[in-house]
């Protein structure tokens, strides 16, 4: 078999583009021998016309813009890496109009534009590869791609953002609260300057959308809004009343498909100890995908960072030496209804309430009321503070709907609740 030659441009020149272009480079025998392929890049798109990240021998040209690679007919690939939906979108369809095979990992933009790209890669005959773009290094995207082709999946739940995971280990393990956890986190580098997608579970959410698509047919674009709660009500206290009652606060993102019905969410979520979710910690990620014929599967690995980021990039590109070309396209059932309000699960309610006599009567009629029923009850006196004592309610399985109705006749007894947080309590096997 003669060897054959792919040449890349490589959109974006950061800490990740930076890592595709050392693995290209130092192992560029090792490759050459397992893939019989030079993969040389030969372009890179940085505004500011400089390479940040891996400099060491490279001697390809560097531009400003996009046009001068995508009117390149000598380019075979094109790698995107620089962040942000709508340049990266208008890299990805041009590069696809122009008959070049493309990588991206960006969850963004996919999420937004996955359908139409799809399409226009299968009108092409090109491939789109995308296995970075959820949990960094594990290969996720393929592997339940091969999994939805033999078997009907019934739920995923995934911890799929590092940043957010790490704060809330530190919470359990250390008692610090969620800004100290930040400090941390961006300290060490695992946290962006401006954290927000990550606390407020957009990240997470956009990610889980991705999977949702290969999963379950859903789509990929703006008609499926994202349904997400963040981190930032989660306080060091809610670990001490988790861990009395047998569980762990992790970040979760789950997708489900059973009777028409499509439940897409993401939120932080009190979880058994005795799973194995609860014992992914730090910034490591992980997902549980459940079939009726082979029961739970567990991706682990690590979430995030350049090597692991690059490396999944370059599994793609491997693909496409090989003629291993998903079409991805094939997976789109057009599912648009999404129905989280049908969402069921057990509940966590911290109520800070005064210090008074027939507390708990009142809480426990404005419940009865709602047709709900209390699993168990905690109160610790010696947690209160101003006058302020911390109830602590799980509630047996409602859904949506329902613990909406029950927050909204707490909260309009702003007397009686100072605070009321809730959590999720996900035990899928209950």
């Amino acid at each position: 078999m003669a060897q054959q030659e792919i040449k890349i441009a490589l959109c974006g020149a950061g800490n990740v583009g930076g890592a595709v272009l050392e693995l290209l480079t130092v192992n560029a025998d090792f490759y050459k021998k397992m893939f019989d392929t030079d993969f040389l890049v030969t372009d890179v798109v940085t505004k500011s016309g400089k390479l940040r990240g891996y400099k060491d021998k490279f001697n390809g040209n560097i531009h400003t813009d996009f046009e001068s690679i995508i009117n390149n007919d000598s380019i075979d690939v094109v790698i995107e890496v620089m962040g942000g939906i709508d340049d990266a979108y208008k890299v990805a369809k041009q590069a696809i109009e122009s008959k070049k095979d493309f990588i991206t990992a960006n969850k963004a933009m996919m999420s937004l534009h996955g359908d139409e790209l799809f399409k226009l890669a299968e009108k092409n005959n090109l491939f789109i590869g995308f296995e970075a773009s959820v949990a960094g290094g594990i290969p996720i995207i393929k592997s339940l791609s091969s999994k939805a082709r033999i078997e009907n999946i019934s739920w995923f739940a995934g911890i799929l953002n590092g940043t957010s995971n790490y704060i809330l280990s530190k919470m359990e393990s250390d008692g610090i609260e969620l800004k100290e956890g930040v400090k941390q986190a961006q300290e060490l580098g695992f946290a962006e300057a401006d954290p927000t997608l990550d606390l407020n579970g957009t990240d997470a959410a956009q990610k889980g959308k991705v999977l949702s698509y290969l999963a379950f047919g859903s789509k990929l674009d703006s008609s499926i809004e994202l349904d997400i709660e963040g981190i930032d009500m989660v306080e060091s206290i809610d670990f001490k009343f988790a861990l009395e009652l047998g569980y762990s606060i992790k970040p979760l993102s789950i997708g489900s498909y059973e009777k028409d019905r499509l439940i897409l969410k993401s939120f932080p979520a009190l979880i058994q100890q005795s799973s194995i979710l609860s014992k992914v910690n730090d910034e490591m990620n992980a997902i549980e995908v459940f079939t009726k014929d082979s029961g739970s599967n567990l991706f682990y690995g690590p979430g995030a960072g350049p090597k692991p980021t690059a490396s999944s990039i370059l599994s793609d590109l491997f693909d496409i030496a090989q003629d291993n070309k998903v079409n991805y396209s094939k997976f789109g059932q057009g599912l648009m209804e999404i129905s989280n309000d049908t969402f069921s699960c057990q509940r966590y309610l911290r109520l800070e309430v005064n210090d008074s006599p027939g507390v708990m009567a009142k809480i426990s009629s404005f419940i009865a009321k709602q047709n709900l029923s209390i699993e168990s009850v905690i109160q610790k006196e010696d947690f209160s503070q101003n006058g302020l004592i911390p109830i602590v309610i799980v509630l047996n399985e409602c859904n949506e709907n329902e613990l909406e109705d029950l927050l909204n006749s707490f909260s309009n007894e702003k007397d009686l609740f100072k605070k009321i947080v809730h959590l999720r309590i996900f035990n899928p096997n209950k």
